[in-house]
């Protein structure tokens, strides 16, 4: 069974949103490291259903996210909806999605190290390469979820 599949499964299987809806430490600390005080620009990769990314939004960041999961994509325009923000959200597995903009951070929680090791050097290459002057990447891997394994 697929990383995918799996996703696909815990997100449609209720309603309720299997990480909750609080934001992490590390969307706490981006505030303080790089306040919205002018149009600051966020990528999520691995946004998941979204709790993240609608909370930067919610602060006043432009924020565009992508998960593998259809549904976990969806979970997150209807919290976004629900929340009164936009969030830029579309499906992509991130061993393959090819940045076309340049983001002021580039954030991700859980899903780096999905990336396959022999597209790790190129991936990251093009992040670095779509960040922009003065921009930070806040990454968190090797996130412990119970109903999937670790890659």
């Amino acid at each position: 069974m697929s990383f995918h599949h799996n996703y696909q499964n815990i997100y449609t299987s209720s309603d309720e949103y299997c990480w909750g809806i609080v934001p992490s430490q590390m969307c706490l600390d981006i505030i303080k490291l790089m306040p919205p005080d002018w149009h600051v620009n966020i990528l999520d990769i691995g946004c998941g259903e979204g709790k993240d990314a609608v909370f930067l939004a919610k602060c006043g960041y432009s924020v565009s996210a992508f998960d593998i999961s259809e549904a976990g994509v969806e979970k997150l325009k209807r919290l976004s909806s629900k929340s009164g923000v936009y969030v830029h959200a579309y499906t992509r597995d991130i061993c393959n999605c090819e940045l076309h903009h340049n983001y002021d951070i580039i954030y991700s929680s859980g899903a780096l190290h999905y990336i396959k090791p022999e597209l790790r050097d190129e991936i990251m290459n093009s992040y670095k390469i779509h960040t922009n002057e003065n921009g930070l990447h806040i990454f968190n891997v090797f996130v412990d979820k119970p109903f999937v394994a670790p890659p």
